[in-house]
């Protein structure tokens, strides 16, 4: 058999822990591994904007929720009166793990605010992004802004678990091939749909760490120096417990801790059936208040309900191959990089490149179970591959439940350990020298740097501006209703002096006090000593692209406008205002004493002089 272990590497090259160029402790490089790991998922925190991947605004809704009320959200028949619409279905365990990240905020802060893009795609519009891109989104971050980017920390964190988890499970898998181990790792660290997931706020990055500790434990309990039974009984338990109470489709992964137990040869029938008994009571005494409160609330165990009643998704046609076509593409393309939610995309030919990496695994797999090098790993290839077929299970019945939403690669990440280490293995035996396995590696290390930049920031077009000094500007107005706070015109930039006919620019420069409750427009009126318009500019600011219904408290916008001076030579005023296109109703404007003055703020002279001449 160590004839057999040797010709896992099929190449002349010795093992990566035998080559002197790289005598580094494995430890060691899986470490570096791990912080890289963490280190880009929080890169990618920084770049993607708040609320930009599938359904981060409600689950930091959720944390907000716990901070501020202090206890469980509850669901109602009006999925807008829910406590936390969306995710109030959801256990609470990853809410409450990231709780010191938002705990440190004023009460009146906890709460959670968005400006909703009309354009957005799956609305109807052309635009990727969901929501516009809000100050509070800007380095230094403030506010509850600051507490959602300490929250995507923690996701990173546990994303750096879940590389620590694969290195450890793959070392028990190959405990003679450090290259497998590592290769497994690499995968893990640099997989750009992992770090996006590690990027955001959701109960995910719990359940994927959860996941992996859970075949990590159940590859203990099967292994060849098995971890004691009881212990290992309780160990998985505990884990199927909390994975229990963080997200519903834990319930799927409870067979693989039984399939351990099933598979381990060194204990009688009626043993191994206690040490089920003693795995089943210990996930139920973790997690088993949550569905009793669920049945208690909604007379429904899992508590989903209400939550079907109002879930929107795309059709799924089972009985239809191009239904199967299309979600099993966007499976892979979600399981590799789609960004967003699910709006940005990779080129194609990337995807095929990894659909190809995937046969190649699958072909090397197949060459080892026939070459018996899975021999003395039976139980092993069991456990990792009853791991994914788990979660691909999931996948499909949840297809048949909710539709075309469910063929997304998230849902398989809980099985992130397993589907490395088999891809490892099988692309590491198909060519020589491991040529598949560095190829793959070496992509990954491409990507998961550039992606952010490259293909992530430029789909979210930014229409405002870091928070300034507090006594920034020279001119000062609040526009709002008498009960409401309104915005804030705080500067005006623009030339004292131009020619007639020109047209100049005039840059404003907003602060959102609070949400507005409608699309306002600003007028920009040049206005003579009779009080005449001579010239004026009426548009929504930044022509509508960003438009004042959507900008939400703490935003700072610089708005400029052109306006053409049709006016005879001479000195004329300019006012500014904020009215309704509909009603015409304008806008009351209030000096820093909250003190109303009019319906405009006077921004100074502008002198027009004669028209250029041309010789």
């Amino acid at each position: 058999m160590d004839g057999e272990h040797r010709q896992i590497g099929l190449a002349a090259t010795p093992p990566l822990a035998l080559r002197p160029a790289l005598a580094v402790p494995r430890a060691w490089l899986a470490g570096a591994l791990v912080l890289l790991h963490i280190s880009l998922a929080l890169w990618w925190s920084t770049v993607v904007p708040l609320g930009e991947g599938p359904d981060e605004p409600g689950h930091f809704a959720y944390v907000l929720f716990l901070a501020r009320e202090g206890r469980l959200p509850v669901q109602r028949a009006d999925p807008t009166a829910s406590d936390v619409p969306g995710e109030g279905h959801q256990p609470p365990l990853a809410y409450w793990l990231m709780q010191p990240a938002v705990r440190w905020l004023p009460a009146e802060q906890r709460t959670l605010e968005l400006g909703a893009n009309p354009a957005f795609r799956w609305n109807g519009g052309a635009q990727p992004n969901a929501f516009f891109r809000s100050s509070r989104d800007i380095w230094p971050y403030q506010g509850v802004g600051r507490a959602w980017h300490l929250a995507r920390a923690v996701s990173a964190l546990l994303g750096g678990l879940t590389v620590l988890t694969t290195y450890l499970a793959a070392r028990r898998v190959w405990p003679e091939q450090s290259w497998l181990a590592l290769g497994a790792t690499a995968i893990v660290a640099l997989h750009p749909q992992l770090l996006f997931a590690h990027a955001l706020v959701s109960n995910d990055p719990l359940l994927i760490a959860l996941g992996s500790l859970l075949l990590l434990v159940c590859l203990r309990i099967a292994g060849d120096a098995p971890l004691d039974p009881r212990r290992g009984s309780l160990l998985a338990g505990a884990l199927l417990g909390l994975m229990l109470i963080t997200k519903q489709s834990a319930l799927l992964f409870a067979p693989l801790p039984l399939l351990a137990l099933t598979v381990r040869g060194d204990r009688r029938w009626r043993e191994r059936l206690g040490d089920m008994l003693l795995l089943i009571t210990t996930a139920l005494a973790i997690s088993a208040w949550w569905f009793a409160r669920n049945l208690r609330l909604y007379g429904d165990v899992f508590g989903l309900a209400m939550f079907r009643e109002s879930f929107a998704t795309g059709a799924f046609e089972p009985d239809r191959w191009q239904s199967w076509q299309h979600g099993l593409w966007n499976l892979l393309r979600s399981s590799w990089g789609m960004f967003g939610w699910l709006t940005i995309a990779l080129p194609d030919g990337l995807y095929r490149v990894f659909g190809v990496l995937l046969l190649l695994a699958a072909i090397g797999q197949i060459s080892a179970i026939a070459r018996g090098l899975w021999h003395r790993r039976v139980r092993m290839a069991l456990l990792l591959l009853g791991s994914v077929i788990l979660a691909l299970l999931w996948v499909v019945l949840f297809a048949f439940t909710a539709g075309a939403v469910a063929w997304q690669g998230r849902f398989l990440l809980p099985a992130i350990s397993a589907l490395a280490i088999l891809l490892a293995g099988g692309v590491g035996l198909v060519f020589p020298a491991r040529s598949a396995l560095w190829l793959l590696i070496t992509l990954l290390a491409l990507l998961a740097p550039l992606l952010p930049r490259a293909v992530i920031a430029p789909a979210y077009p930014s229409y405002v501006i870091a928070p300034p000094a507090a006594d920034f500007g020279n001119v000062y107005g609040r526009f709002s209703l008498p009960w409401k706070r309104g915005i804030e015109l705080r500067d005006v930039q623009l030339p004292h002096q131009a020619r007639m006919d020109e047209t100049i620019t005039v840059q404003l420069t907003w602060h959102a006090l609070e949400r507005m409750d409608r699309r306002w427009a600003v007028f920009i009126h040049l206005v003579d000593q009779q009080e005449q318009i001579v010239a004026q500019r009426n548009a929504e600011p930044l022509d509508g692209a960003f438009p004042m219904s959507a900008w939400v408290a703490g935003d700072w916008i610089r708005d400029p406008h052109g306006l053409r001076l049709s006016a005879p030579p001479g000195s004329y005023e300019l006012r500014i205002g904020v009215w309704d296109p509909h009603s015409n109703a304008r806008l009351g404007v209030y000096d820093r004493d909250d003190q109303l003055f009019g319906d405009y703020v006077s921004a100074g002279t502008i002198t027009i002089t004669g028209a250029r001449s041309w010789r």
